[in-house]
């Protein structure tokens, strides 16, 4: 399967938690609760992402996007679940 194929069928979100902090997540796209958002106001949802993925490392971001996950051997076309452990 090509990156590009994979990419328009699956969404790539990272998420981490450092040192006990709460979590913190990237995602391609809004969240369920952000759309909602997004449906009471024209750039609500927006918004909420972009002070939710502020706080983000960006060097834990730069190691997501450089993954291909579509060479993983796991993976499969009904469901796709990846999680990735990445040391700093």
């Amino acid at each position: 399967m090509e990156v590009q194929d994979f990419r328009k069928q699956h969404k790539l979100d990272i998420a981490t938690v450092l040192d006990g902090e709460i979590p913190q997540l990237v995602t391609e796209g809004l969240t369920d609760a952000e759309i909602q958002m997004e449906e009471t106001g024209a750039g609500n949802g927006w918004s909420a992402k972009a002070r939710r993925e502020l706080a983000f490392p960006l060097s834990l971001l730069e190691k997501g996007y450089s993954l291909d996950v579509s060479t993983f051997p796991f993976l499969h076309d009904a469901v796709v679940t990846v999680v990735t452990t990445v040391y700093c």
